[in-house]
């Protein structure tokens, strides 16, 4: 298909073949592993800058609630936003996470007409979203268990779909390693959300609601723009084929990257709902606004992370096992130096940047801020290991060790919850952090040197 195509090609029909163009199409080189600092360092410091684009609005967004809406509304919010992001895992890791792969490999030469079909997965996912987020507003508020979580939940429902969309079109500029192009989305997408933000924070009107909305309209300014530039094949009437095909494929690949991602929310997010729960929103909120402070170098190395794993994916390819091996240490020493890094200079500047943050509350919780910082430097370093496994095509044991970091979160963090409350959880949160740190490391370990590691492998491939 030529570059200067129109967006949208409409058509009746097209066959799963279709997808799949012979072997005589020119092919884009893709860049080795051996690919200069330059080239690598340019596309990292792309990446970053439209991960930062993002992570600053959200960051500022998180603070500017915290200031403005009382303990028991920010505790609301926050378990409506986690409740948006657990679900969001299953659009993540059955579409976003798949199209890496297969995008940048089996259907790079068709992957207009790829990128058409996973529309019309996208549809159908962010519709069912959307829905169960409204059913649970309906519930939440029938129950009346709280007059502000319902609302945000609302929100929630509202936003999913363009929110969704918005993520979709950006990722897919990665798969052609073109960060530029999503710099620019990022751009448009931080401007309309930091400018409403800012002014319904002046004429005292933000909340949860609202906030869910100026995503929803940042996503919608923004995502227009970036499909312009993909020039989607946008089919009316995808064969079951064409669909089962894609599908199929995105299935096998995500559904052990959608059972380590659950587990992975669940060693770092349960205790929102068993502080809410257990001992109110108002915990829930204080919870939440001594996460915000983790948020700045967690954008940075999500932001890394989508370079990161193609990269290892090619160390895979071209090194094996070992290879990832190697690379992971690398890795994992720039995680945990950067997050030390971070956290050395934040406490030393700790007081008064809370206390600007926050415009004077949450002082007294300042204390536990070193625990979050331990906590948060143990996780940094599991996400390395994670990215490790999935190169080396076994998101099966990423699962396993977060099943076992899971344990710790809900065996230690319950009774530590009803006995502590706020203190609890965060022992619990660096207990979990660290369970996942040294299973994930055991594995790759295990992996890279053919051990008993590949017996978890063969019972991941049984369990289709």
């Amino acid at each position: 298909m030529a570059k200067n195509d129109p967006i949208l090609i409409l058509s009746a029909d097209m066959p799963s073949a279709d997808l799949q163009e012979s072997s005589s199409t020119a092919k884009v080189q893709a860049p080795s592993v051996k690919s200069g600092w330059f080239f690598w360092g340019g596309k990292g410091i792309l990446t970053l800058t439209d991960q930062g684009l993002i992570g600053s609005s959200n960051f500022l967004i998180g603070i500017l609630l915290a200031r403005q809406l009382s303990r028991t509304q920010y505790g609301a919010y926050a378990l409506a936003f986690e409740v948006f992001m657990v679900l969001s895992l299953a659009y993540a890791c059955l579409i976003l996470e798949p199209m890496l792969v297969f995008g940048s490999s089996t259907y790079r030469d068709s992957f207009q007409k790829y990128f058409g079909v996973l529309l019309w997965m996208h549809l159908a996912v962010s519709l069912a979203t959307a829905i169960f987020l409204g059913g649970s507003a309906w519930l939440v508020e029938k129950v009346g268990e709280s007059a502000s979580l319902p609302r945000a939940l609302e929100g929630a429902m509202i936003a999913a779909p363009s929110v969704f969309l918005f993520w979709l079109v950006r990722r897919a500029f990665y798969v052609k390693l073109d960060p530029k192009t999503s710099v620019l989305g990022g751009l448009i997408y931080g401007a309309v959300l930091l400018a409403g933000t800012l002014t319904s924070y002046e004429v005292r009107l933000l909340s949860a609601f609202v906030t869910f909305m100026l995503m929803a309209a940042a996503a919608l300014a923004a995502s227009p723009i970036l499909l312009g530039r993909l020039k989607p094949v946008i089919v009316l009437r995808p064969t079951c084929s064409t669909l089962r095909e894609v599908s199929g494929r995105h299935w096998s690949y995500g559904r052990w990257a959608l059972a380590a991602s659950v587990a992975a929310w669940v060693s770092g997010n349960i205790y929102y709902v068993f502080l809410s729960s257990m001992r109110g929103l108002a915990d829930t909120g204080a919870f939440k606004a001594l996460q915000n402070l983790t948020s700045p170098i967690g954008q940075v190395f999500s932001a890394l992370a989508l370079l990161a794993l193609p990269y290892a994916a090619r160390a895979y390819k071209e090194s094996g096992a070992v290879g990832v091996e190697r690379l992971s240490w690398r890795l994992t020493s720039l995680c945990v130096g950067g997050t030390v890094v971070y956290w050395v200079v934040f406490l030393l500047l700790e007081h008064p940047i809370v206390h600007l943050l926050y415009a004077g509350r949450y002082l007294e919780v300042e204390y536990l801020i070193p625990w979050i910082a331990l906590g948060s430097v143990f996780r940094m370093a599991t996400v390395v290991q994670m990215i490790s496994l999935k190169a080396i095509q076994s998101p099966f044991l990423g699962f396993v060790a977060f099943v076992f970091s899971d344990l710790a979160a809900c065996l230690v963090g319950m009774p530590a919850i009803w006995a502590f409350g706020l203190q609890g959880a965060i022992g619990a949160y660096v207990l979990s952090g660290a369970i996942g740190l040294i299973t994930g490391f055991i594995l790759l370990r295990g992996m890279a040197r053919k051990g008993a590691c590949q017996l978890f492998t063969r019972i991941g491939a049984g369990a289709h």
